[in-house]
């Protein structure tokens, strides 16, 4: 009897081991299954943050000659495609081309005249006569580019660097002029008239970049 007691205990504490281990072998898999887990949630959030900086990247550009450009939102406006080469909407209100012309006309070097190659009231964009031209930065005389007032008001057609021009009609501020598709004036470009504030930073340091350009600042 004794010994059929010992042996019914030696078979219950096997039983208990057997058991014992299962228990720990399950709790084995599911912190490796958490684990495994955090490490997919973490690996997810590596992959998205790339996914968002590949895309931030192709948002923004720098040229050469470092204009920096993020790309302009919405669609972009009609253009006539030959000359006169015109923006059909979108256009610039009072308020925006009225700060559009007093912000160009503050920069040292720029002088404000009509311009003698475009539309009646168009205003110019000349170099200061104190200051060295570059010519492959001009228009036409000392102008290296223009605001327009009507049609297509505050719509700009100035003459950047390649790269510049470049990064303007990539990042969707701008077309290139048909003088620059005819290669005749390779860095000509309309940049598209401001709408809002935000525009107007922009399309001011578009023409700070071609006054730098047609005078070799």
């Amino acid at each position: 009897m004794k010994q059929r007691l010992i042996f019914v205990g030696i078979i219950l504490i096997l039983i208990l081991s057997i058991f014992a281990l299962n228990l720990g072998s399950e709790e084995s898999i599911v912190q490796h299954n958490e684990v495994g887990s955090h490490n997919a949630t973490s690996k997810d959030k590596i992959m998205n943050q790339r996914d968002v900086s590949d895309q931030q990247k192709t948002n923004k550009t720098q040229s050469k000659n470092g204009l920096i450009l993020e790309k302009r939102s919405g669609e972009a406006p009609g253009v006539t495609d030959g000359i006169p080469h015109v923006q059909l909407d979108q256009v610039s209100d009072d308020t925006m081309y009225d700060k559009l012309i007093d912000q160009t006309y503050q920069i040292e070097g720029i002088v404000d005249k009509l311009s003698t190659i475009s539309f009646p009231g168009t205003r110019s964009l000349a170099v200061d006569e104190s200051l060295t031209l570059n010519p492959q930065g001009i228009i036409t005389d000392r102008e290296f580019a223009h605001i327009h007032a009507d049609p297509g008001r505050g719509s700009l057609h100035l003459v950047l660097s390649e790269s510049d021009a470049a990064a303007v009609v990539d990042m969707s501020w701008g077309v290139y002029h048909p003088f620059a598709l005819e290669g005749r004036v390779p860095g000509m470009v309309m940049v598209f008239s401001p709408r809002d504030d935000k525009d107007l930073g922009v399309v001011m340091n578009i023409i700070k970049a071609s006054f730098k350009f047609a005078t070799n600042i």
